[in-house]
C-alpha cells in the first residue's frame, strides 16, 4: 500500500503462539519504525494473520555478511573492520533510542552490492529477553554469538550485542570462530569459562591493537567489555584512518 519494495518475515508457530512475546513485539514496535539510519534496514509494520505473526522490513538487496566470508575464508583485515564499524554505528544509533539487539550474527547482517552493511531484526532478539525456548535458539550456530550472561539467561543489556560484534569480527578476521565446539553444553561451557585464543594466534599478521580490541570485546564480564558503541567504533576507526 506504501509503494515500498518491502521483505516478509512468517515467525514460526510455536513463537506467535508465545502470548507474553507477541505482548513485546506490539509494545516495541513504535521505537523499531522510529529507527531509521543507512546501517539500519528499516522495520515497516508487525501484523496478524489469524494465528501467525508476521512483519514487514525494507527489503535489502544483497547477501548475508556469512555469504561473503565463507568463499574466502577470511576477510581482509581492512574490509572486516570496516564491516564491524558498520555494524557497530546500528548499534550507535539503536542503543540511543533504546532498541538492543541481542541475536545478532552474520545471517542477520547484509551487504549489499555497494558495500554497505545493513543490520537486520533489531529488537526481535530483545523482545524475547531472557526467556531464549524456541528450537532456533538452541542451534550452535545461534549460541556461537551469544553472550555468557544471555548464555546464563540473564536479561543482558547493550554489552551483550558488542560480545556479538566481537564474534563477528573474530570470525571475518581468522576464518573461524572463537569457540567452535561441536555440542551445545560444550558450546555455552566455552562462553561461560573457556578464554578464546588470540586472533593473532591464528593469523599472525593481525596488528596487535586489532588482537587487543577483539579480545576485549569477548570479555566474559561485561564490565570489562567496551561499554558503549561509540568507543567499540571510535578504537576501530582510528585504528583504519
Amino acid at each position: 500500500a506504501s509503494g515500498k519494495e518491502a521483505a516478509f518475515r512468517v515467525f514460526a508457530r510455536e513463537v506467535s503462539a508465545d502470548a507474553m512475546l507477541a505482548d513485546r513485539l506490539r509494545a516495541m514496535a513504535p521505537a523499531l519504525k522510529k529507527l531509521q539510519h543507512p546501517n539500519i534496514a528499516s522495520f515497516f509494520e508487525l501484523v496478524s494473520l489469524g494465528a501467525d505473526l508476521a512483519l514487514f522490513l525494507e527489503f535489502v538487496p544483497g547477501v548475508t555478511l556469512d555469504k561473503v566470508r565463507q568463499p574466502v575464508g577470511r576477510l581482509d583485515t581492512s574490509v572486516a573492520v570496516s564491516c564491524a564499524v558498520q555494524v557497530l554505528r546500528a548499534l550507535e544509533s539503536a542503543h540511543g533510542a533504546g532498541v538492543l539487539h541481542h541475536a545478532l550474527r552474520p545471517s542477520n547482517v547484509m551487504v549489499t552490492r555497494q558495500g554497505t552493511v545493513k543490520v537486520l531484526d533489531f529488537g526481535i532478539g530483545h523482545a524475547f529477553g531472557a526467556n531464549r525456548k524456541t528450537r532456533e535458539d538452541r542451534l550452535l550456530t545461534v549460541l556461537a554469538y551469544l553472550a555468557p550472561e544471555q548464555i546464563q539467561n540473564q536479561p543482558g543489556d547493550a554489552r551483550a550485542d558488542f560480545y556479538s560484534v566481537g564474534v563477528l569480527l573474530y570470525e571475518l578476521l581468522t576464518g573461524t570462530l572463537p569457540f567452535a565446539h561441536k555440542t551445545e553444553f560444550a558450546l555455552r561451557q566455552a562462553h561461560l569459562s573457556e578464554p578464546p585464543a588470540p586472533p593473532r594466534a591464528i593469523v599472525p599478521g593481525l596488528p596487535e591493537w586489532l588482537d587487543q580490541a577483539v579480545l576485549r570485546a569477548l570479555a566474559k564480564q561485561p564490565a570489562s567489555r567496551y561499554q558503549n558503541a561509540t568507543e567499540f567504533r571510535a578504537v576501530l576507526e582510528a585504528a583504519l584512518g
